[in-house]
């Protein structure tokens, strides 16, 4: 992830697959360069997606009440940050 603190960028050049496991579905995203993969909840995948550079928190908060009908707290939506962040996703 480029990040800064205001307006999170969820990395363009990852790969991205859905898988389905145990009856539930996921999106495995892995990094070409390091190898490094993360499996995410759809929603998780979703929230991450809308962190384009041009949204803050507040605004992807409101994007996913809009796109998604869920309304993540600030909270969570910035433990999301910091997790894709520590994966240099």
């Amino acid at each position: 992830m480029q990040t800064t603190t205001a307006r999170p960028r969820f990395r363009q050049d990852l790969v991205a697959e859905l898988v389905e496991d145990g009856g539930q579905r996921f999106i495995d995203v892995a990094d070409p360069d390091s190898g490094h993969m993360f499996r995410f909840f759809e929603v998780e995948y979703s929230l991450a997606c809308a962190m384009d550079g041009e949204r803050d928190v507040a605004g992807i908060v409101k994007w996913a009440q809009d796109e998604l009908g869920i309304t993540p707290t600030a909270k969570e939506v910035q433990a999301v940050i910091a997790q894709l962040s520590d994966l240099h996703f």
